[in-house]
């Protein structure tokens, strides 16, 4: 089985091939006319030129088609936030069709987190139902093992997009996107949780560097190029030449970024582990998570050290799945990563133990949150669609395929446009096309009819 770049070198070899295995005998034949040799060597010339070329064009197509995909994605994005809807509409269907795409599902989380940055996360209801489903397209082909990075990039923008449906009461994007097996695979949070953790040690070191040589010039390279193994293996090394008390300061800074990481993450969980209606079993039905097997399997495969393997057949802590509620299962699934990575990390049995005293009352509280919002979103108005109006038939017409819902758009003629001719504009509109024995019939509203 040739590879894409295989196949695409293959007719260009054929024609090599034709050239050592026949045209050097035609060649030699033909050495006393020197016309026909270089008649000959131009036709070849041209043969091999026009092979090159239409590789080169295919690879360039597919560059430019590419290019194409992202451009859609930015636009609709830009739309939405613009709140130009309608152009929104247009472009929806291609930017979810672009999602197969890992490149456009980069985009995407590029484009939200550049929104994100500008002070643009609070959205009417709208667009906080763009941004949720194409959030929920660009999750769906995510793996539990998050190999492209997408669910790792989307963590922080699924907790600052929102939308406010009362005075006080404001729903984030992370309760509309829970229906992801990614958000109940342990080691998807512990690889999360680790590099955030380096990142922020990274930065502590950092800091204390700057201060300590703030009056001093460097010609080393910049500190921010440094890696955290490279600041590990300077801090080893002049680890022996500080004192007792430096020792002990770096060591309660580090357990101190751990335990407010591991607080932070308690508290991540829970927005994407408990259901907007926490009523419902929903978790442990969609992902699994009631089944003990299943839970028990994931985590000793998933498990970065396998450190959970022991007694997960009898104390998983999701063996009682019929006899209690969603809210343990989520504290014992938290306790048992925190209880990994803090283990691991060299957290004091003092923290370990306040934050197991803690991880209830984070679920208790997020779950009060969650009943207001709930509460709150089902008296919101759902966003209408457009009754599909039936057509009036003609005496024998019939309808061959039922209604298709369409965006009718302008096409440049002014009949339906109002504007000069006067009368209200008819396009674009929504609404959808009947095909029936005689006609194709579109029925519908304009989408501005003001």
């Amino acid at each position: 089985m040739l590879d894409p770049a295989q196949q695409a070198a293959a007719p260009l070899t054929h024609l090599f091939f034709q050239l050592v295995a026949y045209e050097v005998k035609r060649m030699r034949a033909e050495e006393g006319n020197k016309q026909k040799i270089l008649r000959h060597i131009k036709e070849l010339a041209e043969k091999l030129y026009k092979n090159v070329t239409a590789i080169m064009e295919r690879n360039g197509n597919a560059l430019a088609n590419s290019a194409r995909r992202l451009e859609v994605v930015r636009n609709c994005i830009s739309y939405v936030f613009e709140n130009k809807m309608l152009e929104a509409k247009k472009l929806f269907p291609a930017v979810l069709r672009a999602m197969k795409g890992r490149a456009a599902r980069h985009c995407l989380t590029q484009e939200l987190n550049l929104h994100v940055q500008q002070n643009r996360a609070v959205l009417d209801h709208q667009q906080f139902d763009f941004i949720v489903r194409m959030m929920n397209c660009c999750l769906q082909d995510c793996t539990a093992m998050d190999e492209h990075g997408i669910a790792a990039a989307l963590l922080p923008l699924v907790t600052a997009f929102c939308r406010k449906l009362s005075p006080g009461i404001t729903q984030f994007a992370y309760s509309c996107v829970q229906e992801h097996v990614v958000w109940t695979n342990i080691q998807f949070w512990e690889a999360m949780f680790y590099s955030d953790v380096q990142n922020h040690i990274r930065a502590l070191y950092l800091d204390s560097s700057e201060e300590n040589h703030a009056d001093e010039e460097s010609t080393e390279e910049p500190q921010e190029a440094r890696s955290a193994l490279e600041i590990a293996s300077e801090q080893l090394r002049l680890w022996p030449t500080m004192s007792r008390e430096k020792q002990q300061e770096l060591i309660q800074k580090e357990e101190s970024t751990v335990f407010s990481q591991a607080i932070h993450y308690a508290n991540r969980m829970s927005y994407l582990l408990l259901p907007l209606d926490t009523s419902k079993n929903r978790l442990l039905r969609s992902s699994g998570l009631g089944d003990v097997e299943s839970v028990s399997n994931s985590f000793v495969t998933n498990s970065i050290a396998g450190s959970v393997a022991e007694s997960y057949d009898t104390e998983s802590g999701f063996e009682d799945a019929e006899s209690s509620d969603v809210a343990n299962y989520v504290v014992r699934f938290i306790n048992r990563f925190v209880d990994k990575v803090c283990t691991e990390s060299g957290v004091t049995n003092e923290h370990l133990k306040g934050l197991h005293v803690m991880i209830p009352d984070i679920v208790q509280m997020h779950i009060e949150t969650l009943d207001a919002v709930h509460r709150e979103s089902k008296r919101l108005p759902p966003i209408q669609k457009p009754k599909l109006l039936r057509p009036n038939l003609l005496v024998g017409e019939e309808c061959v395929m039922e209604g298709l819902r369409v965006y009718l758009m302008p096409d440049g003629r002014e009949e339906a446009a109002g504007g000069n001719i006067g009368g209200p504009p008819l396009l674009p509109a929504e609404g959808a096309i009947f095909l029936t024995t005689y006609r194709i019939i579109f029925k519908g509203t304009p989408t501005d009819p003001l």
